[in-house]
């Protein structure tokens, strides 16, 4: 390589390393900042858009994954409760309320006849999971950011 073109590349990335280290001290001012100003969101927008690769976004990896399981716990405790309330229902005298152990559709119909239950924490446990999944793919998501 001629002495020019070596002279060029480096001072490429000298300029690099120089913008690089001042936009992640800009970011580590904004992040240690207890109430960053809009002004600083807006500079760092525009250095992020003119250079994308530089993106940097906090992932809040550590509460995301303690969110999930906070949310695993409860899922684990309704869990629990549903199989006690199975298990009591399926000892019941009332053959109605047996039978909630396996059909679907009695149990789905057990509105308001005093043995619903069952029929509730498996609701509630549906939307509970539903939520979760949704947090654990984005999690899963975000990890490849």
């Amino acid at each position: 390589m001629d002495p020019l073109t070596v002279l060029s590349l480096a001072s490429n990335v000298v300029q690099f390393i120089d913008f690089a280290a001042k936009l992640v001290t800009r970011i580590s001012e904004i992040y240690d900042d207890a109430q960053p100003s809009i002004k600083d969101y807006l500079h760092l927008a525009s250095e992020i858009d003119r250079s994308p690769e530089i993106g940097i976004f906090r992932r809040f990896g550590k509460m995301n994954n303690l969110s999930l399981l906070y949310m695993q716990a409860e899922i684990a405790s309704l869990e629990r409760e549903f199989l006690t309330q199975h298990e009591v229902d399926g000892c019941s005298p009332c053959e109605t309320t047996k039978s909630y152990n396996f059909s679907m559709d009695r149990l789905k119909c057990s509105n308001g006849q005093g043995a619903e239950k069952q029929r509730d924490l498996l609701l509630t446990i549906q939307g509970k999971l539903k939520i979760y999944s949704k947090n654990l793919i984005q999690l899963r998501g975000n990890s490849k950011l």
